[in-house]
């Protein structure tokens, strides 16, 4: 769907043929992936420094904001951060794009309930707007969140 592989037929994201105009589509979009695959070298704060250059919406207020409450500091080096620090900024990160279409798989790999429940609660309450549109790909739907994919569809609709 984001021209990350090759596919029979045509595919069209906000009206974009996305191997065609992947770069272009890319401003508008936010993608992680079930892997966090951050640069473990940088510390946090080169990582938003290292963001807002490559990538034109996203916010390092924004960032910082959603880890709010986490273990995660500025100055700490991301090859020293447990597994589910890795997925919390993670998610940070690409919630702290003002993106249009948010394309999120597995987003809560690593994530224990608690910050889990936090995260589809902030994404429902601080992400989506009426402008967005989400899509998230998980095996644990029920696990993962207080609603039914068909009610949390109704809510980001609405």
């Amino acid at each position: 769907m984001l021209g990350l592989t090759n596919c029979e037929g045509t595919i069209r994201v906000s009206g974009e043929d996305p191997f065609a105009k992947r770069a272009k589509l890319m401003e508008n979009v936010a993608f992680i992936s079930d892997v966090a695959s951050l640069p473990r070298f940088l510390r946090v704060r080169e990582l938003f420094a290292l963001l807002s250059n490559i990538h034109p919406n996203f916010s390092r207020a924004k960032a910082q904001s959603f880890l709010t409450g986490t273990d995660i500091k500025p100055d700490m080096k991301i090859k020293t951060l447990s597994k589910g620090m890795i997925a919390q900024l993670h998610l940070a990160v690409v919630m702290a794009i003002d993106a249009k279409l948010l394309v999120l798989d597995e987003p809560t790999l690593g994530l224990d309930i608690t910050y889990r429940k936090r995260f589809y609660r902030r994404l429902l309450e601080d992400y989506m707007t009426e402008e967005r549109t989400l899509l998230i790909t998980t095996h644990r739907w029920t696990k993962s969140s207080s609603c039914s994919p068909t009610s949390c569809s109704s809510a980001m609709a609405n």
